[in-house]
């Protein structure tokens, strides 16, 4: 568990669980991310927050 503070006190809370599924879709993301911004792919930058057709992109 990891400490939380409330109101100043510190409590023992449980980490969200997360199934496998989701954790390759976050790391997934993050990685096309990553790579948009290190290459300046606009495009791709793009991808990873709307549809192409809604930007104008191919």
């Amino acid at each position: 568990m990891q400490p939380r503070s409330v109101i100043g006190k510190v409590v023992e809370m449980p980490a969200p669980a997360l199934d496998p599924q989701d954790m390759f879709e976050i790391h997934s993301n993050v990685a096309r991310y990553s790579l948009s911004t290190d290459n300046a792919d606009f495009d791709a930058f793009m991808d990873c927050w709307v549809e192409p057709e809604d930007y104008g992109g191919m």
